[in-house]
């Protein structure tokens, strides 16, 4: 979990959770959905509340779940 100031000045945690391969900021209560994994990409939901440098962070967190593709190769077992 991360704490972050959204870009309205509030106090916000951001929880990824590596289930749902979603990142999730919580402020005041109120979960906003922020980014997830889609197609084997990182897909960004919403920029309204966060900071770039802490958007930045999250892409970095989420590519954890992006799957390498080696292309050419037989899949190993």
């Amino acid at each position: 979990n991360m704490n972050v100031t959204t870009k309205q000045g509030k106090q916000g945690v951001i929880t990824i959770d590596s289930k749902s391969q979603t990142a999730v900021l919580t402020v005041d209560g109120v979960s906003h959905l922020i980014a997830y994994i889609r197609d084997n990409k990182v897909k960004v939901k919403s920029d309204l509340y966060l900071n770039d440098g802490d958007l930045a962070s999250v892409r970095t967190n989420m590519v954890q779940f992006v799957k390498k593709v080696d292309s050419g190769k037989k899949k190993r077992k």
